[in-house]
């Protein structure tokens, strides 16, 4: 891997970090949508940061979550469960970015997106792994 995809990876990795501290303080101080959002953010970031290996990019999220679904799921690289999670993640933070008067369900999702970043030490060692 060259010096400009690894300097990417990284940058896009302490991104993910960034957003997943952000979520818990979110969490913390009872701000859901908030937390649901940069919970999401903490998971895609680090789905780029590995696609970004791939030498691929996109400015829509269905193209990420699809390519890492091609490129690491369907070739067995990586569990079928952390596409579930990342899916899920994606379609709770829509439904609370962009959806009036979310349910009470949805509001209790940030506690559950908190454990799927968590996930992010996957991330970081599959990361660690392609390099």
């Amino acid at each position: 891997m060259d010096d400009k995809i690894r300097v990417l990876c990284a940058y896009r990795l302490n991104k993910a970090k960034e957003d997943l501290d952000t979520a818990k303080i979110a969490l913390n101080h009872n701000k859901c949508s908030q937390s649901v959002n940069r919970s999401y953010y903490a998971i895609f970031h680090a789905v780029r940061a590995l696609l970004a290996v791939e030498r691929f990019d996109s400015k829509k999220h269905s193209a990420i979550i699809s390519q890492f679904n091609q490129l690491y799921i369907a070739t067995g690289k990586i569990d079928k469960e952390y596409y579930k999670l990342l899916a899920s993640a994606f379609d709770i933070r829509n439904k609370s970015d962009y959806h009036n008067m979310v349910s009470h369900q949805v509001c209790l999702s940030p506690a559950y997106l908190l454990l799927v970043s968590c996930n992010l030490n996957f991330y970081f060692s599959i990361f660690s792994f392609s390099i």
